[in-house]
Formats: structure tokens, sequence, C-alpha cells
């Protein structure tokens, strides 16, 4: 299920009821193979980072290319704001009410995202049933 509008990551990952890991999803307009970076929100990244520090558990960024259908995932670090350029961005044309249009983003590098994998997830399933 989605997370409710108070929270800003798309998914908290549940197994057997509990917390594996927290996932941000994103569609955007890109050509992995010929995309430098991937930009994103710093307030979801933020958001991402906290939950995973404060639960211990990973925090994933998902995204689907609309252009080639390609779906990759990254594992987003705790440091990841600190190694990553943050600039001042966002819809290139924001709407007149939408104040929210222009904020501080992300710069991730695609090189960093890998493709998604169903086992990605298998993965996670295993190091609950370890941890139990």
């Amino acid at each position: 299920d989605a997370m409710q509008y108070k929270h800003y990551i798309d998914r908290g990952i549940l197994y057997k009821d509990y917390l594996v890991a927290w996932l941000e999803i994103k569609r955007r307009n890109i050509v992995f193979t010929t995309a430098q970076y991937l930009n994103i929100s710093m307030h979801k990244i933020k958001a991402g980072i906290e939950c995973s520090m404060i639960t211990d558990k990973p925090f994933f960024l998902v995204v689907e290319s609309m252009k080639d259908n390609d779906i990759k995932i990254a594992n987003i670090e705790h440091d990841a704001l600190k190694k990553y350029n943050i600039y001042w961005g966002g819809y290139k044309n924001p709407r007149p009410n939408a104040p929210n249009d222009r904020e501080f983003m992300v710069n991730i590098p695609i090189e960093n995202f890998n493709s998604f994998q169903y086992s990605e997830l298998s993965d996670l399933r295993r190091r609950y049933e370890q941890s139990r």
C-alpha cells in the first residue's frame, strides 16, 4: 500500500507484516544509457535517509524510464547528501499556483543504479529471516 500523504516516502516494504526496507518510486523521461544523472527532490532523499537511519532498514530509489521501459534501483546510503551535488531546481516552468515546483534537488549519478531484479526483494526477505 502507498504511504499516507503525511509521509514523504512512497513505500515501506513489508514481509510478514515487518518492515524490511523503504522505497521511493519515480518515473522519468530519460534513457539510462545516455543520461548522466537522475535529479530528485532533496526532501525525498532526506526523508528516506532519515527513515533508514531511525529503523536501520535500507532505503532504495527505484526509477522507471518512460522512454525505454527500463527499471533501475539504487541503494541510497546514509551519507548520500554529502556525496552528491545539490542544486536549486525542479520544473523549468513552475506553475503559478505551485511554489514547490522549485526546490533543492539532488544529482544522483546514473552509474549508482543497477538493473532492478526481483532478487533484490528476495535478498531483503532472506536478511529478514536471518535476523529473526
